[in-house]
């Protein structure tokens, strides 16, 4: 969860991301259309970015980047449970590295878009 003033965020981690207990991240809102022309994700290293969508490209550029987590926007207001990987089906251990290599989870889009409004002035707290 993320917690914001009075408010409460729900988010689902997806499968196989990293663990975010005690870590603490600015949060900031990245266009993804800007991430697409060419914005380097260097000035977002150690933060939480959060995204209207994902792709396995664009967490590889994060992780490069030394981004320190993301959220993804889920299109509809419910949670999605998911994956951010190249892997189908049941993963071995062979498969690690086709998963992110930083904590990544989903909200729904009606809390993101709440989230934005908010984020410039609150610290992503892992609960």
């Amino acid at each position: 969860m993320c917690a914001a003033p009075a408010s409460y965020f729900e988010i689902m981690p997806a499968v196989f991301s990293l663990p975010v207990e005690n870590r603490r991240f600015e949060l900031v809102y990245v266009d993804v259309e800007a991430i697409n022309a060419g914005l380097s994700l260097s000035n977002y290293s150690g933060k939480a970015i959060m995204v209207d969508h994902n792709t396995k490209e664009l967490v590889e550029r994060a992780e490069a980047a030394n981004v320190g987590a993301i959220i993804s926007l889920w299109k509809h207001n419910h949670i999605h449970h998911s994956t951010i990987g190249t892997n189908w089906g049941t993963p071995g251990i062979r498969d690690a590295a086709r998963y992110a290599k930083i904590p990544f989870a989903e909200m729904s889009h009606q809390d993101g878009e709440e989230l934005k409004r908010i984020s410039s002035s609150i610290p992503m707290i892992p609960r």
